[in-house]
């Protein structure tokens, strides 16, 4: 037989029926025999996506009271969507990323050209020891004197030091003034009389070259200069004043050339007023 269900016990399992769970107690026994209608929580609301359940009471504890149902209408929180990865690719499939810009290194800049160094030169009544000393040191090579240029003396009076290659050719300048000329061979240099700069070894050029790429101007040289139209013999009676007194020139008709001493500077001249009277129709 089963024990009639008190007032209190049919008042909780009438709220428990609510939500579909009722527990029955039999009579003289400790053990419940449960009436299970339904294990699960019921759907508060249709459409909704809030579930409610309540856990099943344990034995000796006091009632719980019924949740509420939620009203009609209610809507479940909004869920929010998972946020897609945003990240953006940083390069375009088959696209090469840039890489970081960079500064130049000190290393990559482009060498300043080295200064040139700077040469005391000054003379005063120099006797052509002092004069040698000084090729000596610039030239790097052993000088010989000739004797015939042995007491010459040079003045060259300078405010401030120039060039190595500038000094040269104003020392250059004022030997040719005490009548004495600088002759450069491969392994000496050699102070001559200027008079015989012309048979001396002096630097040769061929008809080719542009006397505008030879420098110091001043230097004495040897050139060899083309003649198409005129007489090389007539020619030489007009190149004979322009040469300084150390110059000569000279002809050879069967190559149709002539063979010019002097200083560079001279000789731009010299060669201008030959390519004046060769051209064609000159008449020379």
């Amino acid at each position: 037989m089963f024990k009639p269900i008190r007032r209190w016990e049919a008042t909780a399992c009438a709220g428990l029926a609510a939500l579909g769970v009722c527990m029955v107690y039999a009579a003289g026994s400790s053990e419940k025999a449960p009436a299970p209608v339904s294990a699960a929580a019921e759907t508060v609301s249709a459409g909704a996506s809030d579930t409610r359940a309540v856990p099943a009471r344990r034995e000796g504890a006091e009632p719980r009271a019924a949740l509420p149902p939620a009203p009609s209408g209610a809507s479940a929180p909004a869920t929010r969507p998972a946020v897609e990865d945003a990240t953006v690719p940083t390069t375009l499939p088959g696209a090469t990323r840039p890489g970081p810009a960079t500064r130049p290194s000190a290393d990559t800049r482009p060498a300043e050209p080295e200064k040139p160094k700077l040469v005391p030169i000054s003379f005063s009544n120099a006797p052509m020891n002092d004069v040698a000393r000084f090729l000596t040191e610039q030239l790097g090579k052993p000088v010989i004197i000739n004797k015939e240029v042995q007491a010459s003396q040079v003045t060259l009076v300078n405010p401030k030091p120039l060039p190595r290659d500038e000094a040269l050719a104003v020392l250059t300048t004022a030997l040719h003034e005490a009548g004495v000329a600088i002759e450069e061979r491969e392994r000496t240099v050699h102070l001559i009389p200027i008079a015989q700069v012309a048979q001396s070894q002096i630097r040769t050029l061929g008809a080719d070259v542009d006397l505008k790429s030879i420098t110091p101007s001043n230097q004495i040289v040897r050139k060899i200069i083309a003649v198409r139209q005129a007489d090389p013999a007539k020619l030489v009676d007009v190149v004979k004043p322009l040469l300084p007194g150390y110059g000569s020139v000279t002809a050879d008709p069967a190559t149709g050339k002539l063979m010019v001493v002097a200083s560079v500077e001279r000789l731009m001249v010299i060669e201008g007023i030959i390519r004046e009277l060769d051209a064609p129709g000159s008449g020379g």
